[in-house]
């Protein structure tokens, strides 16, 4: 746990980094074979978790995709808590409200603020130190941090999603609503 509080804290420096050495014009020229280490352990991570939801789990390609998007959600949430341990503080949990509510449009993003805002300045930061530097350790560490950005950004689009998803269900009812006569009409005997 407290590795990925290790990396959170290597990202932000090794953001200024690349910027440091974007502005110093220096280049660090990578050999092909490093590319291609690189791009294994993105694409191998990637599929690992796959595979775990597909063959351990025995989840649907839906519900892997699904699952991996929530996981993605909850990257900020992890990582926070790897902090708060690496600091000997108690992770703080917030609870969120588990009664209906009506839909928001954007409002929902409103409780994501800080991960999409970290998600887009990291994509900024990614898109201009490419452009800056389209070869060499700044390409490889805008394509780390634009990979780690996008897992910031995935805890917006899941908001939109559960806000569209929440319209459509206050349309067609409740859940509960609709099993309520059901639960009433059966009693239990012990």
């Amino acid at each position: 746990m407290a590795c990925i509080g290790l990396r959170a804290i290597a990202l932000p420096l090794g953001a200024l980094s690349a910027i440091s050495m974007a502005i110093q014009h220096e280049r660090i020229s990578m050999p092909f074979a490093l590319y291609i280490g690189a791009t294994a352990v993105l694409v191998s991570s990637t599929a690992l978790r796959l595979l775990v939801y597909r063959r351990l789990v025995g989840a649907t390609l839906s519900q892997t995709v699904c699952g991996t998007l929530a996981f993605a959600a909850l990257h900020h949430v992890i990582v926070v808590a790897s902090l708060a341990a690496l600091f000997g503080r108690p992770a703080k949990w917030e609870r969120t409200s588990k009664f209906p509510a009506a839909r928001r449009r954007l409002g929902a993003l409103n409780d994501t603020l800080v991960e999409g805002s970290l998600g887009l300045t990291g994509l900024v930061i990614a898109a201009v130190l490419f452009l800056a530097d389209s070869s060499g350790l700044i390409t490889m560490f805008a394509i780390a941090l634009a990979a780690q950005s996008l897992m910031y950004l995935a805890s917006p689009a899941l908001a939109l999603v559960a806000d569209r998803d929440l319209s459509t269900e206050n349309a067609a009812g409740s859940s509960a609503e609709q099993f309520k006569p059901a639960l009433q009409t059966q009693s239990v005997s012990v």
